[in-house]
């Protein structure tokens, strides 16, 4: 079944076993596919960043990597993230194929597998690719109006480009704790700075659970210094963007400056512990007591 009405690009990668009677075939149905080829990996990765092609090919004969060493280097970033990968298996080992995907491919097949199975294999790793990247544009579109309505109200809005590693902090963030936009680079290290030393640990703690568990929203309330000194409670609320493989590519969150009903809720807290203490001394007062007094 077609997933686009113009043939679908493969690159080939690697040397084509000579059993592999499905890729000569699968270039022969130039209705549905054309392919290009190159001989080395290198050459493949240059390929994909410069002229991405819709699927990757990558064949067990790599003269300068194993395809496990490819499908790593892949997806440590070296490839491009758009495209899917189809790996021609040597053997016939269908666990060794479930191992390929999970080190990174889209799909293993065994290299003597018919031209019908090749075709399905691209095909459904191509669609699936293009229907995550129509749900991230859907969902990066909802962030960014939720941005902008963010940036609208009292909040401080943060965002961070897990990729690139860049972070990104409104003027309302800087200035909810008295700073000047720009007083010092966006960045994790810069913030967790800025959190109160006694709220560190559950801070990291609370971001490395999130992120442990792929779960879309994080939230914490924690105290962080101000320019005159002093600290301010703020409630930071984030959601995240992960990619088809699961890895977190995009954060955007915002502060809200929850300090006026902290503090009354600290005050409220002492007040009771106070009236406790009094109720407890007037027990005991009553317990001790001569009744003949």
């Amino acid at each position: 079944m077609p997933v686009s009405p113009e043939p679908l690009r493969i690159l080939v990668a690697g040397r084509v076993p000579e059993r592999a009677d499905a890729v000569a075939a699968l270039g022969a149905d130039a209705a549905r596919f054309t392919l290009q080829h190159d001989e080395t990996f290198a050459a493949a990765l240059h390929r994909c960043r410069t002229a991405p092609p819709d699927c990757l090919l990558l064949c067990p004969d790599l003269p300068e990597a194993s395809l496990r060493e490819a499908l790593a280097a892949w997806t440590a970033g070296d490839g491009a993230p758009s495209v899917p990968v189809v790996v021609l298996a040597g053997g016939g080992d269908p666990q060794a194929r479930r191992a390929l995907v999970g080190a990174g491919a889209d799909d293993a097949i065994d290299a003597g597998s018919g031209v019908d199975v090749l075709a399905r294999a691209i095909e459904h790793s191509v669609e699936r690719r293009r229907a995550v990247r129509r749900r991230d544009a859907a969902v990066h579109a909802e962030l960014e109006r939720g941005r902008v309505a963010i940036a609208s109200t009292d909040d401080g809005v943060w965002d961070w480009d897990v990729v690139a590693d860049r972070v990104y902090w409104s003027e309302r963030w800087y200035r909810m704790l008295g700073y000047e936009p720009g007083a010092f680079v966006p960045s994790f290290e810069s913030f967790i700075e800025l959190v109160h030393p006694e709220d560190r640990a559950q801070v990291s703690a609370a971001n490395a659970r999130h992120n442990a568990a792929s779960t879309p929203v994080f939230e914490a309330e924690f105290r962080m210094r101000c320019a005159d000194g002093g600290y301010r409670w703020i409630l930071s609320r984030a959601q995240s963007i992960y990619d088809a493989r699961g890895r977190m590519v995009r954060v955007i969150g915002f502060h809200v400056d929850i300090d006026a009903r902290r503090r009354a809720e600290q005050s409220v807290a002492r007040r009771n512990a106070g009236l406790e203490l009094l109720n407890e001394g007037a027990a005991e007062l009553l317990a001790t007591r001569d009744p003949d007094v």
